[in-house]
């Protein structure tokens, strides 16, 4: 019995390592438990979201009623909230920051990306790309960093 010749390299490098392109750069293929922990780090914090409930309910003209039905939840709940008496759920806080960018900023709603790291994704691939970068990137940037 021979043996085959090509070894098998699947378990090489754990899958993390191996990366898919995005709008021009790459990132890494994470599991579904990484993807979760590093949105968690881009959260925003019960004052930010209470912020942005109160300028959704300004600009889009909505009462706490309508507020309460867009958001499935009690009208009470929406006073707390906005008193800072009540912290937000996680799935809550998502749909206020989401309905925040889809109306107010859309331009920050481009991609899977932006839902996963709260709309700062720019932050997260500069980042990236800057840990990451080819060894010889690095170096050229120093010398002309130098030079100048």
């Amino acid at each position: 019995m021979t043996k085959n010749p090509t070894p098998d390299f699947r378990f090489a490098r754990p899958p993390w390592v191996i990366a898919f392109a995005f709008d021009g750069g790459t990132i890494p293929n994470y599991s579904a438990k990484m993807w979760q922990m590093l949105s968690l780090h881009f959260s925003p914090d019960d004052g930010l979201t209470r912020q942005r409930l109160i300028e959704l309910r300004r600009r889009l003209n909505w009462s706490r009623a309508m507020a309460s039905a867009v958001l499935a939840t009690a009208e009470g709940s929406i006073a707390k909230w906005e008193d800072g008496t009540r912290s937000f759920s996680g799935p809550t806080r998502r749909l206020i920051n989401l309905l925040f960018h889809l109306f107010l900023e859309p331009e920050k709603a481009r991609h899977g990306l932006d839902l996963i790291f709260w709309h700062r994704s720019d932050e997260c691939i500069d980042f990236y790309q800057s840990v990451f970068a080819p060894q010889g990137d690095n170096e050229k940037e120093e010398r002309v960093a130098k030079a100048t």
